[in-house]
């Protein structure tokens, strides 16, 4: 029972931190402000996590612009392999691109049964572009 509360938990805190991320990349953060990079998008994905038995740098985030990629960080890596300097709505189409974060994380149960199983999780957050 313990280890379903725990991986809810995770969950519910994934499903939070990829909508606060993608919130925060659509919108420039006041006047003459650029928006977000990508990895300010990962990173604040990442932080924004609060549960129990989780490991931020093992979570996997992916942002995307309409479809196409716009940089990934793999599990166990801090950084976005490519494009981790791009400002994320930056290109996108007139009247606001869709900018997406999506994870995947694989939860390990806190107490120990027989067999083990590990549960992976994913979540994504979805908003229109408020800048081009």
């Amino acid at each position: 029972m313990l280890n379903w509360g725990v991986v809810m938990s995770q969950q519910i805190s994934l499903n939070s931190s990829v909508r606060d991320a993608a919130r925060a990349g659509v919108v420039t953060g006041g006047v003459g402000a650029t928006g977000q990079t990508c990895q300010q998008v990962i990173d604040r994905t990442r932080n924004s996590v609060s549960a129990l038995n989780f490991t931020p740098a093992n979570l996997g985030v992916t942002v995307t612009l309409d479809g196409t990629t716009v940089c990934t960080a793999p599990a166990g890596q801090a950084s976005a392999s490519s494009g981790g300097s791009t400002i994320v709505c930056s290109g996108a189409a007139p009247g606001g691109g869709q900018l997406k974060v999506a994870t995947t994380y694989t939860s390990k149960m806190l107490v120990a049964i027989i067999p083990p199983a590990n549960f992976t999780l994913s979540a994504a957050g979805q908003f229109t572009c408020e800048y081009t």
